[in-house]
């Protein structure tokens, strides 16, 4: 992945190189998912002829890069530390050179005047120890009494793999393409993103090596079989009556990554099911692997299962009084949710078995969730402002939101692969990349509170401004354009993409349903629900189905496709 210039001045007696960051490279470099960051090697002044040159190395280890760009990078923000060995033509390898790094890393080797392989690989410990991030092998003829230009290009090595699907859902009867983005991960769940690829511990470029568990026909993969990393391929849908869509990337000694295509279709009949227990407070819903749906009961510390035959099942949260807020699906197979009370992210798996992961920071107010791009649960942590990140083993990382006191709530992956989420006061559209870099969009309107969000079809993301009484729509970009919507003091709240291309949302203040076209022409739907929806989500039967707090209800209207 990345390119480390060295540079070398031969002169009578001694040559001296300097591996340090060029500025001239730095929109050229790339790394295992980390930023900008240049080793380089670079001369010192001529003090005559020897068989040997004393090579300075020096490396910085990059901060996180622009939040608008993602740009090919070089050197892992992870990286702790550096092995360097020198081979000349014929002979046997030199001494590793080992390099601790902070925010930099320097050292001096020795490297023969004539052909030498050089070798760089970077670690994720101290020591030239811990994971390896990446490596990079180059061999080069060092000449004397010239400038030698040494590109060695980094590989980040491949340690899992992660697949995301834009849009997850299909509708019978409507013809669709599916974006699918496989990314390949180093062994700190970076995501490589460089020209040099991804490769095996030996440096071997991997093969991933894509399929599609439909056997009808009905779905088509522009691409089965590549290097990373990959960008373009598409799964084509027809539209017909199909079960649920499985796709497995998978490389040779590393694990299969899963992404679910929920083909959502006919049978359905509108109606609304009383949660079996009173008062349970639903919240959100989300459908899971089983094909049921799934809800959270913020009141009673619950989480709901619903067939979409009508038969309820509860779970009661392991720990007490935590008011599970939102509930989305992983590629696991579980269901993952935010618990705002006990600040804890939870798991559960379809035969209702629990696992919970506090959170770092104590009262945090964990909200709204959506398993990201590289195969980790991300969250919004309302009251301490943050963005947090969980992996399936529940290792955590945090990244603090810019704008204090934002009062984030929900959050989606883009087609971009960042993260986008609401700012209900701080009244942006906030955007943080799998690296942790953060960009903020204002809102047009003022005091808008946007809360619910999701990805459209058209690549942007759409959202509901609960004081604004508007639908938003934010380009990759970050250019905002607002709809109102028909109905005064509507207080949208939850939003989702459905079939024919349409955005819908529910409307928790006046027990509406209302959906956008992707040219912004909004509209009410003829069905009306019952109290006050919140969360929203299109199950396996085409429904469109809502959690409606105050009527302790999921409802369910079938909105055509």
């Amino acid at each position: 992945m990345k390119r480390a210039q060295l540079t070398l001045v031969g002169t009578k007696r001694m040559r001296t190189l300097a591996l340090a960051a060029a500025a001239a490279l730095a929109v050229a470099l790339a790394s295992c998912g980390g930023s900008a960051g240049s080793p380089q090697l670079s001369p010192s002044p001529a003090r005559g002829s020897a068989a040997m040159a004393t090579v300075a190395f020096k490396l910085v280890i990059p901060a996180v890069s622009s939040a608008l760009r993602r740009v090919p990078r070089y050197v892992s923000a992870s990286t702790q530390s550096a092995s360097i060995t020198v081979t000349p033509n014929g002979g046997s390898p030199g001494t590793p050179t080992v390099v601790n790094c902070t925010t930099v890393c320097s050292a001096q080797l020795q490297a023969p005047v004539g052909s030498d392989t050089f070798a760089v690989t970077l670690y994720d410990a101290q020591n030239a120890t811990g994971n390896q991030l990446s490596t990079g092998t180059l061999t080069q003829t060092i000449v004397a009494n010239q400038v030698n230009t040494v590109n060695v290009t980094e590989n980040g090595i491949l340690a899992s793999l992660s697949v995301l699907l834009i849009p997850s859902n299909v509708f019978t009867g409507s013809s669709t393409t599916v974006g699918v983005t496989v990314n390949g991960l180093d062994a700190d769940g970076n995501i490589i993103i460089a020209p040099g690829g991804a490769v095996n511990a030996s440096g071997s470029p991997v093969t991933v090596t894509l399929t599609d568990s439909d056997t009808s026909g009905a779905t088509h993969l522009s691409s089965t079989s590549f290097g990373l990393p990959e960008s373009g391929i598409t799964l084509t849908y027809n539209g017909s009556g199909i079960p649920n869509v499985t796709i497995t990337a998978q490389a040779p000694s590393v694990g299969n990554a899963t992404a679910l295509l929920t083909v959502n279709g006919g049978g359905c009949t509108s109606g609304a099911y009383t949660v079996p227990t009173a008062g349970s407070g639903p919240v959100d819903i989300t459908t899971g692997s089983d094909g049921a749906m799934w809800f959270t009961e913020g009141t009673k510390n619950k989480i709901g299962r619903l067939t979409t035959a009508g038969a309820f099942t509860e779970y009661t949260v392991p720990t007490a009084n935590s008011e599970p807020d939102i509930i989305t699906p992983g590629t696991d197979g579980a269901l993952w949710f935010t618990e705002s009370q006990s600040n804890k992210i939870g798991r559960v798996t379809t035969s209702g078995a629990f696992t919970e992961y506090a959170t770092p920071t104590s009262g945090s107010v964990p909200v709204g969730i959506v398993e990201g791009p590289d195969g980790a649960l991300w969250f919004v942590e309302q009251v301490a402002n943050k963005i947090g990140r969980v992996t399936f083993a529940g290792g955590f990382t945090e990244y603090t939101i810019p704008t204090a006191g934002s009062n984030g709530k929900e959050i989606t992956v883009g087609s971009d692969g960042a993260l986008w989420f609401t700012e209900a006061t701080g009244n942006n559209i906030g955007r943080v990349t799998t690296s942790g870099a953060f960009a903020e969009y204002p809102i047009p309107t003022a005091g808008s509170r946007p809360i619910g969000i999701t990805t459209g079809p058209d690549g942007a993301v759409w959202f509901t401004e609960a004081y604004g009484n508007n639908i938003g729509r934010a380009s990759t970009t970050g250019a905002i354009t607002e709809y109102p919507i028909p109905t005064a003091n509507s207080y949208p709240f939850g939003i989702v993409t459905g079939p024919a291309n349409l955005i819908w949302f529910v409307e928790s203040q006046t027990s509406k349903v209302g959906y956008s076209t992707l040219s912004g022409s909004v509209s009410d739907f003829a069905g009306e629900t019952t109290g006050s929806p919140l969360g929203v989500a299109f199950g396996p039967d085409g429904g469109l189905w809502y959690a409606d707090q105050a009527a302790n209800q999921i409802g369910r209207l079938c909105v055509g496709g």
